[in-house]
């Protein structure tokens, strides 16, 4: 039968994004770092990093480096199935090092981001990412496919293998998303959002949005030829005038202090909303470190046999 490419179910890396974000309003001193104990729950705060947009409710969230180390599981327990069924095939390991500044949702946009990515998603790729991508998305026989696919539903309904459900992957996010809506409408973000389009307007934006959380518009997608790639598995290519637009843009959110706003913005209402969940965020904390270090058990125990 003929070989086609294609994207292994689950085993793929999952991207959480929620968007640009940030707050507004200098914070109180507590704000900034340190621990306190709500309801009979003791909850700690970062130290404040706009470079990096650390957030109260990063502590709370799947990672980026969790949700790959779940996808290399769930590639190993679906390549033994395969084995058995006579297609052999060895599973790269992703780039699984975590150096404690990435968030699942975190998603940063200032003038070195802009130029290097433009309005892309931020996403740097290691070697090991790159063979393990390709592996993903490796030629199969309708045969193996199909093989595959009876694999993938063992393992999903297998309640002993290790999986992120629903409640781990969105409910912090959740949380975190409203504090980026209100955020935006903050009053020292809407002011801060008036100067940012000011700055904007020498770019001759015929529908400039009136705040950057909307950006690109519609007009500067087309321009950059967006249009014309839709499928998930594909990424217009970036281009010269995406990245002088982004970097414009990045210069404009920052002279105008809309992303400094944003951020301290932002950064209140997860307090409030930290201080306000407390024991649920504190349990969902602990299910999530089980549930990691359950994964590292059982990814360790399946390359030493393999």
């Amino acid at each position: 039968m003929k070989a086609r490419p294609k994207t292994v179910a689950l085993i793929g890396v999952a991207v959480l994004c929620v968007g640009f974000v940030g707050c507004a309003g200098e914070p109180n001193a507590e704000d900034k770092r340190g621990s306190e104990t709500v309801a009979g729950v003791e909850v700690s705060l970062p130290e404040q990093n706009q470079a990096l947009w650390v957030m109260p409710l990063d502590q709370y969230m799947v990672s980026q480096v969790q949700i790959k180390r779940e996808a290399y599981l769930h590639a190993l327990i679906s390549q033994e199935c395969l084995t058995g069924q006579g297609f052999e095939q060895t599973v790269p390991s992703p780039d699984l090092t975590d150096d404690g500044t990435e968030s699942s949702v975190r998603n940063r946009f200032d003038e070195g981001v802009a130029a290097k990515f433009g309005y892309h998603l931020p996403a740097e790729s290691s070697p090991a990412d790159d063979v393990w991508f390709a592996y993903t998305r490796r030629p199969m026989s309708d045969t193996e496919l199909a093989a595959l696919d009876g694999c993938v539903r063992d393992l999903m309904a297998d309640e002993d293998v290790p999986k992120w459900g629903p409640r781990t992957l969105d409910y912090s996010p959740g949380i975190a998303q409203a504090a980026i809506l209100g955020a935006r409408e903050d009053p020292t973000v809407a002011d801060s959002a008036k100067e940012w389009a000011a700055c904007m307007a020498p770019l001759g934006v015929s529908d400039l949005p009136s705040t950057p959380a909307s950006m690109p518009s519609e007009s500067m997608k087309a321009r950059y030829g967006w249009a014309n790639f839709s499928e998930v598995d594909s990424s217009p290519p970036l281009t010269s005038a995406e990245i002088s637009d982004a970097v414009a843009d990045a210069r404009c959110r920052e002279s105008s202090g809309y992303s400094a706003a944003l951020y301290q913005a932002e950064w209140s209402r997860q307090v409030d909303l930290l201080q306000s969940n407390a024991a649920a965020l504190e349990d969902l904390r602990k299910e999530i470190s089980a549930t990691d270090a359950e994964m590292i058990e059982r990814v360790a125990t399946l390359v030493s046999s393999s």
